[in-house]
Order: structure tokens, then C-alpha cells, then sequence
């Protein structure tokens, strides 16, 4: 016989004497038959069989850190604040402003133009004569002619009224449906960025959350694995672990503490991430203000046809360039006007003294006023060639903004397609990780029992605890996944779409 090593005697005995210890208690625990009835007596009747209890429903220690609390913070609340408090935004109000402004500009050029003007002269002086040819000597004629005193002074007050009427036909009314279009694409330029504010507010919250979730899964590996290492030193003391697995498990735990430590400074990160995003004053510190574990818009989504032409329909951006196309498309109206002649009607009013059209109106000193009405016919013929070049600039401009509108139009379908098969694909992973972390739970809990008995290493616990908190891992990014999809959709769509409306809707992330 081959010699048995000591180790090996040794746990031989213990595993021995172990069986032979529980099949002694099995024994003495065994209750004595119970008396056989009498002949005569009828047959016991069998205990109906017990009701199961209800299966209580598994502890998520994720699930519970991330539970909503009172008054925490939402989507929703990070997206008004951050909006409401956007610089960019407020850069954005400004200019709908100041394109308002030019609409009232336009406005006013319907007006006739009224000219007023008040001018005083200090004429030289001039000796002027009248000679009405008459011949010398003539009786009542001065030789020479009859001397004209010349005024030192004139003074004039005068109204100038003119009407272009060309322009009514040809500039002013597209003038005016030029600002206003501009208007309309500033203001839709607005309400892009807002919504664009709020989607990068409902990110920022999202990641916040992931960092929160992940430092989570970093404690509760932590405690896993100074569980494992109480284990350890039990089966190091029973003979049947080794001093390697303590130091093993020790290195796991320091390790699982410094991912501890890497999380925490994620989350701390997307704290501040937040709350410059929301402009608050950081007193307060944040607090979890929806379930993330839950799926709220589990299907209620519309097909994906149908989203695609609610988004088409919806999104601000294309409406913007539609406005600014319309717009373009009215200047070029008004530089066209320019190859044309201009004609105008006028009305003016003289009152003054001396007033040029009356003679000698300025000897007695007296104010004289004079008018005169009129159409006038003007082509200045540089501005045809100046206007040609200018109607080319536009029509460049227009196929630009045209390019760009289909270009957005095939970037929106793919932005829905993309978040549309992107919460999918993460409700999907929900189940998937859902799946391996109980595998994995149940697992770890086996490899426990295995390391207590002396039949695992610590590798197979360091193994377990790892597919563990990955698969722990992959449910948090699964189920932040499916609301920050259920965002970029919301956001490629222009905004939520109401519940209530025909066609579906999209649930939004509040």
C-alpha cells in the first residue's frame, strides 16, 4: 500500500468522523413508529398536503439604493433648470429680439417718407439792377435800369412727402415677410436649443446615476468579498484552507475598495457635472427622484415608421431651415426689385423768406409759402448690375440651405432608428444580466459553501465575485441604457410625444 500523506489522513478522518456524527443525530432525531391501529378501527384519513407559502420576492440591494427618494431630483426638474438658466439660450432670446426688431423696421418702410427741414442762409450781398430794355431816357426809368436791393438773409421752412411706389409692389411687402420668416427661424432656433439644453440635462442626470449605481456595486462587492475572507480563515482553521486563499481574498477586497474609490470620484464628478449644467448653488446635496430599475415606457412605443414621419413633421431644426429658405426666398424678391426703375410720387412744401419762387418776395420781409406735387421716374443703372450679383449670392444661399435641410432630414431618421433599436436592444440586456446575476448569486453561494468545505480556491470565489458584479454592472448600464435611448428618442422626435394623441406616443423621461 502506498503511503497516505498526513494532509490527506487527516481530512479523511474529519470528513468521517462528520458523516458518522450526522447519521447518529439523524437517528436519535428519528421519531418512533407510531402505534398500529386495531383491526377494527377505519383507515386514518391523510392530512391534506400544505399549501405552499408565496415565494417573497428576491432582495435587490441595487434596486433599493437607487429607490426614488421624497423631493429627489428628476429628468425633469434638471432639464427646467438647466434650461431656464441656459447661457446659450438667453444668447438665442436675444437675437429673436433684435429680428423682431428688424420686422418693426420693415413695418415703418410702408410709411411715406416725410422729410422736414428748417434752414437759415447768410447770403453775400450783390448789386443787381433790372433793365427792361427800354431806351434811355425814358421817362419814370432810371439810367441804367431799376436798382434791386439783394436780402442778407433767407429763411426757409420745408415738407418734403415721398411715396415710393414701386416698392409697395416690389420691396417692401417681401421686406417684410423676409424679417418676419427670420423671426419665426430665430424663435425655432430658440426652441431647438431648449430642447437641446434639456436633453443634455437629462444625459448629465443619467450618467450621474450610472456613476451612483456603479459605486453601489462597488460596495456591495466589497462586502462580498470580506465575507469570503471570514470563510476563509474558518476553513484555515478547520485544516482544509490554505494561507494563499486568505491572502488571495485580501487582495480581492483591496481591490473592490479601490473601485470603491474610482466610482465615488465618477459620481462626485457627475455631481458637479450636474449641477453646472443647472446652474443651482450646490447646497443641496442630490438625491435619486425616479425608479431607475423600472421600465416606464415598456411598450408604448409607436412603430418605426411612424416615428420616423412624426419626427420629420416635428423637428424644430427642419422647421428653422424651412423658415430661413422662406426667407432667403424673399430677399431675392426684394434685390430683384433693384434691376427695375424706381418711380415715386412727391409732394413738397416752401415756406419762406424770400421765397425763390416769388419775385422780390424777400423787400417787404415777408414769409411767402409755395407747394408743388409731382411723379417722378428714377433708374439708376449701376444698381442692375449691382442687383445681379447680389440675386446670385442668394440663390448660392438657397442651395445651401436646401442641401442642409436634406441632409437633417436623413440625420433625424437615423437618429430615431438608432435610439428607437437602442431601447430595444437594452430591454433586451435587461433580462440577459437580469439572468446572470442570479446564475451568479447562485454561484457565489455555491463556491462559498465549496470554499468552507475545503473543496474551492480562492481563484474560483475571486472568479464568482467577479462574474458577479459584472453581471451587476451590465443590469445598471442596461436599464440607464433604455432611459438615456428613451432620451436621444425624445429628443430626435422634437420633444415628447402626448400618450393621449392617435398613432401612439412616446413616453417621455420625467
Amino acid at each position: 500500500m502506498r503511503h497516505v500523506p498526513r494532509e490527506l489522513r487527516t481530512r479523511i478522518a474529519l470528513v468521517v468522523g462528520a458523516l458518522t456524527g450526522l447519521y447518529a443525530s439523524t437517528v436519535a432525531a428519528q421519531p418512533a413508529p407510531p402505534p398500529a391501529p386495531p383491526p377494527d378501527a377505519p383507515p386514518l384519513a391523510e392530512p391534506p398536503p400544505p399549501v405552499p407559502a408565496p415565494d417573497a420576492p428576491a432582495p435587490d440591494p441595487l434596486g433599493d439604493a437607487l429607490h426614488p427618494a421624497p423631493g429627489g431630483l428628476t429628468p425633469a426638474d434638471a432639464a427646467r433648470h438647466a434650461s431656464g438658466s441656459s447661457r446659450v439660450l438667453a444668447a438665442k432670446r436675444a437675437e429673436i429680439e433684435a429680428a423682431a426688431a428688424k420686422v418693426d423696421q420693415s413695418l415703418v418702410a410702408f410709411f411715406p417718407i416725410l422729410t422736414l427741414s428748417a434752414t437759415y442762409t447768410r447770403l453775400s450781398k450783390v448789386d443787381s439792377k433790372l433793365d427792361l430794355g427800354l431806351p434811355p431816357g425814358t421817362p419814370g426809368i432810371p439810367e441804367g435800369g431799376f436798382a434791386l436791393e439783394s436780402p442778407l438773409n433767407s429763411y426757409q421752412l420745408a415738407a418734403s412727402l415721398v411715396v415710393p411706389l414701386t416698392d409697395y409692389v416690389l420691396r417692401l411687402t417681401q421686406a417684410y415677410a423676409a424679417a418676419s420668416e427670420s423671426t419665426e427661424a430665430k424663435r425655432l432656433e430658440a426652441r431647438a436649443q431648449e430642447l437641446k439644453d434639456e436633453g443634455d440635462a437629462k444625459t448629465a442626470y443619467l450618467n450621474w446615476i450610472r456613476a451612483k449605481g456603479r459605486r453601489v456595486v462597488a460596495e456591495l462587492a466589497v462586502k462580498q468579498a470580506q465575507a469570503h475572507i471570514e470563510d476563509a480563515r474558518v476553513a484555515l482553521a478547520a485544516g482544509v484552507g490554505t494561507r494563499a486563499d486568505v491572502l488571495r481574498l485580501e487582495a480581492q477586497v483591496a481591490a473592490a475598495q479601490q473601485l470603491v474609490a474610482a466610482t465615488a470620484a465618477y459620481e462626485a464628478l457627475g455631481e458637479e457635472q450636474l449641477h453646472m449644467l443647472m446652474h443651482d448653488d450646490r447646497k443641496q446635496p442630490l438625491a435619486v427622484g425616479i425608479d431607475v430599475m423600472t421600465d416606464p415606457s415598456a411598450g408604448q412605443d409607436p412603430p418605426l415608421e411612424e416615428l420616423v414621419q412624426i419626427a420629420l413633421s416635428r423637428r424644430v431644426e427642419l422647421q428653422a431651415l424651412e423658415a430661413n429658405v422662406r426667407a432667403l426666398e424673399s430677399s431675392r424678391s426684394v434685390l430683384w426689385a433693384g434691376h427695375l426703375p424706381r418711380i415715386d410720387a412727391f409732394a413738397d412744401l416752401l415756406y419762406a423768406n424770400p421765397n425763390p419762387r416769388v419775385f422780390a418776395s424777400g423787400e417787404d420781409g415777408k414769409w411767402v409759402g409755395t407747394w408743388d406735387v409731382g411723379v417722378r421716374l428714377t433708374w439708376r443703372v449701376n444698381d442692375t448690375f449691382t442687383a445681379l450679383g447680389s440675386t446670385s449670392e442668394v440663390d448660392s444661399n438657397l442651395a445651401a440651405l436646401r442641401a442642409r435641410a436634406e441632409a437633417l432630414r436623413d440625420g433625424v431618421v437615423l437618429e430615431v432608428t438608432a435610439a428607437y433599436y437602442d431601447k430595444r436592444r437594452a430591454r433586451a440586456s435587461i433580462n440577459a444580466a437580469l439572468a446572470r446575476e442570479q446564475a451568479g448569486e447562485e454561484g457565489l453561494r455555491l463556491r462559498r459553501m465549496q470554499l468552507r468545505a475545503g473543496k474551492a480556491k480562492a481563484a474560483d470565489i475571486v472568479d464568482a465575485e467577479t462574474e458577479l458584479t459584472r453581471s451587476r454592472l451590465d443590469r445598471l448600464d442596461a436599464h440607464v441604457d433604455l432611459l438615456a435611448a428613451g432620451v436621444r428618442l425624445e429628443y430626435a422626435m422634437g420633444g415628447p410625444v402626448d400618450a393621449s394623441t392617435p398613432g401612439g406616443a412616446i413616453a417621455p423621461l420625467r
